[in-house]
């Protein structure tokens, strides 16, 4: 009686443990993913002005303009940076839960 009381209340702290750090992790990596969506934003809207003012100057021919190429291949690096947070949230929380799973299964609960 006394051992599964003393196992559950280690697998219930073990787990608690993991969610705080789960959570730090996961808030960490949100900070970091609004700083890159934000510099997403910055660099589409730096591609919008350039557009709009060849544009406004009644240039058609705005693909082969010489800054263009490099608003678009800062939109991507931009965008690469927010798809690979958004992958560590979820390695993030797959992680957690293969750590809860085994801790759980170290330590089994059910009545014998």
């Amino acid at each position: 009686m006394f051992g599964r009381l003393g196992c559950m209340s280690f697998q219930c702290a073990r787990i608690v443990i993991l969610w705080a750090t789960k959570f730090i992790r996961t808030r960490f990596q949100k900070c970091k993913k609004c700083c890159a969506r934000k510099k997403l934003d910055q660099a589409q809207a730096r591609l919008g002005a350039e557009i709009f003012s060849l544009y406004k100057n009644e240039q058609t021919d705005w693909p082969n303009a010489a800054l263009v190429p490099q608003y678009l291949k800062a939109i991507e690096a931009a965008e690469l940076e927010v798809f690979q947070l958004d992958d560590a949230l979820d390695r993030i929380n797959a992680d957690y839960l293969k750590k809860k799973q085994e801790i759980r299964e170290k330590c089994p609960t059910s009545k014998e």
